[in-house]
């Protein structure tokens, strides 16, 4: 997947994204479009100090790897969404 979405991310190489201060990433091993699980050696360039990249969750989500609802109904999905959103008890 590298040559098909990371090497054409705009700017090159690819970045943290400046904005964001807290990035959870999450991938079924069986996905194909989430082939590299652990996104830290690929978005840990220029990191602001304060951010956070959680990017080593792994998910089941059956017979439909890719499928965005199975990654919705998950905890480790709803967690970081919830927190997001202002709600403290998620992140517990």
């Amino acid at each position: 997947m590298r040559t098909i979405i990371y090497d054409r991310i705009s700017p090159q190489p690819p970045e943290y994204p400046a904005m964001v201060r807290k990035w959870v990433s999450i991938a079924d091993r069986n996905d194909l479009v989430a082939a590299e699980p652990d996104l830290t050696r690929l978005f840990d360039r220029n990191k602001p100090a304060e951010a956070v990249l959680e990017s080593a969750w792994t998910v089941d989500n059956g017979a439909k790897p890719h499928q965005g609802e199975y990654y919705l109904g998950k905890a480790q999905a709803g967690r970081p969404i919830a927190a997001a959103l202002g709600n403290r008890e998620a992140s517990d």
